[in-house]
């Protein structure tokens, strides 16, 4: 009924939905009018899971092949659609940076449960313990948007070395001084690669490519494909930086591949969507 009243109340010609674990999308999409369309536009990258099974759109944008083939390995697959690959409608024009080789800078993407989920509070542990044994080095945390920073800051309260940036800091100028990321399971990893910056795996958790759990296989962004092997402890996380600073070239160019897996498009995002 609400998606009935939805349809005539406002007179729209297109419905973006960026909630693609919703099934209001089917609910509205029986309910459109002639000349009605609505159209998904991700916010990140498709996964292989439940949460990713609502295809009751007449378009369905994604960033790119890495999503596709999340897509068709999904056996759960709810409604039918014209899947269109067109990057990321989030990223400005303007997203460009030349490589960073201020090594001593490395940027720490934060998320939203850091505080109580075990894989990323532990993950957290580590690079605390290693920051706190490496003062030659500056680790800047960027917070995740629904994260209001409370716990981070009384963790790191007492670590000189440790830095929480402002949250108005756009994602381009947290990146810009920075020579590498540590993005554990984060769509960050794809605009940090898209600027030239590296990222680090830290996730205590044994790695098997075969397992159907994402922090297991790695199997969510890839990113052990085309960067060093995860961290699991403070004294390999230090060797993974030292692999990433001694082969930085080799990074750099791996950063290019890394994209091109997730993104279709790298610049002119917004216009491959309007073409749409």
């Amino acid at each position: 009924a609400f998606a009935s009243y939805l349809t005539q109340r406002y007179s729209f010609k297109l419905l973006c939905d960026y909630h693609n674990f919703e099934v209001t999308s089917a609910f509205l999409k029986k309910q459109l009018k002639d000349k009605q369309k609505n159209i998904f536009i991700p916010h990140g990258k498709i996964r292989n899971s439940y949460r990713h099974s609502c295809f009751t759109f007449d378009y369905y944008l994604v960033f790119g092949q890495s999503s596709v083939e999340k897509i068709k390995d999904n056996t759960l697959r709810l409604g039918s659609t014209k899947l269109i690959k067109t990057g990321s409608a989030f990223i400005p024009s303007d997203f460009i940076l030349n490589e960073c080789r201020e090594f001593t800078n490395i940027l720490y993407f934060s998320n939203w449960a850091v505080s109580y989920h075990p894989e990323s509070k532990r993950g957290f542990e580590i690079v605390k313990a290693w920051a706190k044994a490496h003062p030659e080095f500056n680790l800047h945390i960027r917070l995740h948007p629904l994260e209001d920073g409370s716990w981070l800051k009384e963790q790191t309260k007492d670590i000189s070395n440790i830095r929480i940036q402002d949250k108005s800091l756009s994602l381009k100028e947290s990146l810009e001084n920075v020579s590498m990321t540590i993005a554990t399971a984060s769509n960050a990893s794809i605009e940090a690669a898209l600027l030239k910056r590296p990222s680090l795996v830290v996730l205590d958790r044994n790695y098997d490519p075969e397992s159907e759990n994402v922090y297991e296989s790695d199997s969510n962004f890839f990113i052990e494909s085309y960067f060093p092997r995860r961290a699991r402890n403070e004294a390999q996380l230090h060797d993974r930086i030292t692999k990433i600073i001694d082969n930085y070239d080799h990074y750099i160019e791996q950063c290019q591949l890394y994209v091109n897996y997730h993104l279709e498009y790298r610049k002119d995002e917004l216009l491959q969507v309007a073409y749409v």
